[in-house]
């Protein structure tokens, strides 16, 4: 019998462990891979939670900022005068001529309903949703901080706050 001296190709034993290294190669790429497609899923849902409490936060400082001097600034669900000191879920006011948006009534309020803070002029309109709460704190005579918080089912929060001293009474 004669021995073939010039061997060409792979035997099945190097083929198969070939395609065992190959599996476990890819298996472990594929758990990084989807690691950070989630990390990114995540990433871009806490951004657009930010972006939604940045803007919901500052229509509304934008908005106060050309209130009314007194008596137009009403807090709380009794809209009495706001308080020295006092923090309260809602905010009601007259927005100032400086405005020249002509199709909102000049009275405004900001209020939570469920999980959304609303805007209540001519018509309600959702400023932010998801919001696990608003306040308006009285800090001094005419100068007012207002904490928006949101919160989404799979557990991302976020929070801002800004303070605003409405013009009408500088």
């Amino acid at each position: 019998m004669k021995l073939i001296k010039n061997k060409k190709g792979f035997t099945l034993i190097e083929i198969i462990i070939s395609i065992v290294l190959a599996s476990v190669v890819g298996t472990i790429s594929m758990k990084y891979i989807l690691d950070i497609v989630n990390l990114n899923q995540m990433h871009a849902q806490k951004k657009d939670m930010v972006d939604e409490a940045k803007l919901g936060m500052e229509y509304l400082v934008r908005e106060i900022r050309f209130a009314k001097g007194t008596p137009a600034i009403a807090c709380g669900a009794l809209l009495g005068a706001c308080t020295i000191g006092a923090t309260y879920n809602s905010i009601y006011f007259d927005r100032g001529a400086l405005l020249q948006d002509t199709t909102n009534p000049r009275s405004v309020s900001y209020t939570v309903s469920s999980t959304n803070l609303v805007r209540t002029g001519a018509a309600a309109e959702n400023i932010a949703t998801n919001v696990s709460g608003f306040t308006v704190e009285v800090v001094e005579a005419n100068l007012f901080r207002f904490t928006l918080s949101l919160s989404k089912s799979t557990g991302e929060s976020y929070s801002i706050q800004a303070a605003v001293r409405p013009r009408g009474y500088l």
